[in-house]
């Protein structure tokens, strides 16, 4: 009985250890299998950590090729302007510095077609005569149809012819004025045109431009003031340049003091602190205040009609007053809304071309052409 108490006891005992270990080897299986799943765990965690960084690193990458591309495209871009740019830069170069050296044989060119008073006479005496004398002869000849009858004797046949001659030319005359008053009109505008065209040449297309812009802003400052062209002022021998336009303020016309000094080849000062204005030309001297109705005339005050002023940052003056008083000549046109300023002993358009210096020359041209005119009886008393 003992002996076998001993031996479960020693079985116990021998069996004790063994489930221990199974005891620890449960729990240290468990152990392992949760460190697996963490490891598991990890890795994914891991790989999902580097699919994104490689993700955003290839964004990224693309994000960069695509600003490359950008800043390359707007880089060539801006060279092709910047070509550009310099291409029409030096063409305008070129094309300013053919210009000015062109520019005093250009003006003369076109002032060359302005022409003398003989020439103007020639031309429209030739262009008048040549239709009136024609038309007068017709008239005659139908006229002398209707009066003359074959029976008529000889000296009442030139009796009849006489009438009639006297009749035709007093219509001449009376026709000849009309058509004489068109040609010198016609003629003045074409010398006007031809002028202005001169004054246009010596600016160059970004001063047109600038002056274009000035004349904007007048116009906007000014509303009630009228704008002229810089071409408008015109000269069959001076230069006139402005980089301000021309205005007519109350009937009268204003010009830029400088622009008009240098066209006059006269001297001209400034004093800013009485805001006067001296032009000194061939021992002429005028003194003008700005916004005075007084000027100094060689050191006497001369009642003004227009006063200086200062417009858009520029001081203009009355240009007849200022013309006149250094001796010379202004004509306003108020068709072609120009002013003609000539040297004194110059002619000015106007004068070149009268209807009077044209008129009795042509009409003494015409009356002996149509008083030697003879008429052929026999063709009459054909008829």
């Amino acid at each position: 009985m003992h002996k076998r108490i001993v031996t479960l006891i020693l079985a116990g005992v021998l069996m004790l250890p063994t489930s221990s270990f199974a005891m620890e080897n449960n729990k240290q299986g468990s152990t392992n299998g949760n460190v697996n799943v963490k490891k598991v765990s990890a890795r994914q965690d891991t790989k999902e950590k580097m699919k994104k960084e490689m993700q955003e690193k290839l964004k990224y990458e693309y994000e960069m090729k695509d600003r490359m591309k950008k800043e390359m495209q707007e880089k060539l871009k801006y060279e092709n302007e910047m070509k550009d740019k310099m291409k029409i830069e030096v063409k305008n170069s070129l094309e300013k510095e053919i210009k000015e050296k062109t520019k005093p044989e250009m003006i003369k060119k076109v002032r060359e077609r302005i022409k003398t008073r003989e020439e103007v006479k020639k031309e429209i005496n030739e262009k008048i005569k040549k239709e009136m004398v024609e038309e007068i002869k017709k008239e005659m000849q139908e006229e002398l149809k209707k009066e003359i009858k074959q029976e008529l004797r000889e000296e009442e046949k030139e009796a009849i012819k006489e009438k009639i001659r006297k009749k035709m030319i007093q219509k001449m005359k009376e026709d000849m004025r009309k058509k004489l008053k068109q040609e010198v009109k016609k003629e003045r505008r074409e010398q006007i045109k031809a002028l202005k065209e001169a004054a246009k040449e010596a600016y160059d297309k970004e001063e047109l431009i600038k002056i274009e812009e000035r004349i904007k802003t007048l116009k906007e400052e000014y509303p009630n003031m009228r704008v002229l062209p810089v071409q408008n002022i015109i000269s069959k021998k001076m230069n006139f340049k402005f980089d301000t336009p021309p205005v007519v303020k109350e009937g009268r016309t204003l010009l830029p003091v400088r622009g008009i000094a240098e066209g006059l080849k006269a001297d001209i000062s400034w004093d800013g602190e009485t805001n006067e204005v001296t032009i000194t030309k061939d021992g002429k001297n005028i003194v003008l205040k700005i916004d005075s109705n007084v000027a100094i005339v060689d050191g006497k005050e001369v009642e003004l009609d227009s006063k200086a002023e200062i417009m858009n940052g520029r001081t203009v003056i009355p240009v007849r007053f200022v013309a006149e008083n250094l001796g010379l000549k202004v004509k306003w046109d108020s068709e072609e809304e120009s002013i003609e300023i000539e040297e004194e002993g110059s002619e000015t358009i106007d004068e070149t071309i009268t209807e009077e210096d044209i008129e009795k020359e042509l009409e003494t041209e015409i009356e002996t052409e149509v008083e030697s005119e003879e008429v052929e009886n026999n063709e009459v008393e054909a008829n």
